[in-house]
């Protein structure tokens, strides 16, 4: 909560249309050096939420890059934040492309009100898009929703629409390996989904030429950079 309050919270309330633009285009551009040719980016900028996710969108794709592109949903800046977040997503469904993407984005459980996550899960379902949600990310998101009458996120999320990816077997399996630890939850649940999308002798494949050639991985919480060392 510390790193939210003191640096993250801040750095995006300070953004408006002008920083908007610049980051998605160095981003952008960071991106394009190491390789990568798809962003996927979970945007915040309670300052200026309308057309945001179009103005990011538009740089990542004057640099010929696709994107996936979210806004992120919540009720930390009070009501009227949280409808221009589901606004703007309405926005931006409407603009998709071949090479833009949207998803219904929001943050983690404990920023959210019932209504409010109710209202992003009906939006994912109704565009038939997936709802991009911050979860676990910190003991206090899995306290919050116990002190809400729930089992833990994932349950809050279901129980407000949110479709399920992993199995209650697969699940068992994820918390044998990580004891219930909030950070080794995220990076198992991120190397499966990434598994699962690049099928799992691709993604061996992958982690064996990076440790050969003594890459760098860079954790972002949200994201990982993989680069090869100098």
């Amino acid at each position: 909560m510390e790193i939210l309050e003191r640096v993250w919270w801040r750095l995006d309330r300070a953004l408006d249309p002008g920083s908007i633009r610049v980051s998605a285009r160095v981003g952008g551009l960071d991106a394009l050096a190491c390789g990568v040719t798809t962003v996927v980016d979970h945007h915040a900028s309670p300052s200026a939420i309308p057309g945001s996710l179009a103005l990011v969108g538009d740089e990542l794709g004057a640099l010929g890059l696709r994107s996936v592109l979210a806004y992120e949903i919540t009720d930390r800046n009070g009501p009227d934040g949280a409808r221009a977040g589901l606004e703007e997503h309405r926005a931006a469904l409407a603009g998709t492309s071949a090479t833009r993407a949207v998803l219904v984005g929001a943050h983690a459980s404990f920023t959210l009100s019932d209504g409010t996550l109710f209202d992003a899960a009906a939006l994912a379902a109704e565009h038939g898009t997936g709802l991009h949600i911050h979860v676990a990310e910190d003991r206090a998101d899995v306290d919050d929703a116990v002190r809400r009458g729930f089992r833990d996120p994932v349950d809050r999320l279901a129980r407000a629409g949110g479709s399920g990816i992993f199995t209650p077997s697969a699940l068992e399996k994820i918390y044998a390996c990580t004891q219930g630890v909030p950070r080794r939850i995220n990076a198992w649940c991120d190397l499966a989904l990434v598994a699962a999308f690049a099928g799992m002798e691709n993604t061996r494949r992958a982690y064996a030429h990076a440790i050969r050639e003594r890459y760098r991985f860079f954790s972002y919480g949200d994201a990982m950079l993989i680069e090869r060392a100098a």
